[in-house]
């Protein structure tokens, strides 16, 4: 018999901090990532395409990171404990302060 996937814990308010935070286009894609984490499928085969889940080196606890966007910009922070995901923080992008020419080609198209 399979378990269930871990509960979800927002003690500190993150979904309500994204869909203050997160563009309107990327809101949508926020909740498939908080589907995906419930997906027992997943936790199964250990494959999570959309958020690529990776756990973070090096620290104590079992600190995890879910993408939320292609781009890599958008992060989503939780970790493992007890047998539940508790999220921890989402993180937005910061934009450069000196862009070089390389950088707004990208940006122009989309990279």
């Amino acid at each position: 018999m399979l378990q269930p996937p871990p509960p979800l814990i927002d003690e500190r308010g993150i979904i309500h901090k994204a869909l203050k935070l997160l563009p309107n286009q990327l809101r949508g894609r926020f909740l498939e990532v908080l589907a995906e984490l419930q997906d027992e499928s997943c936790y199964r085969y250990q494959r999570f395409y959309k958020t690529k889940l990776k756990r973070i080196k090096g620290t104590q606890i079992p600190l995890y990171c879910a993408k939320i966007d292609d781009a890599e910009r958008w992060k989503l922070y939780l970790y493992y404990q007890e047998g539940k995901l508790y999220l921890q923080d989402i993180i937005c992008p910061i934009p450069k302060a000196n862009k070089d020419s390389l950088d707004i080609i990208a940006e122009l198209n989309d990279f």
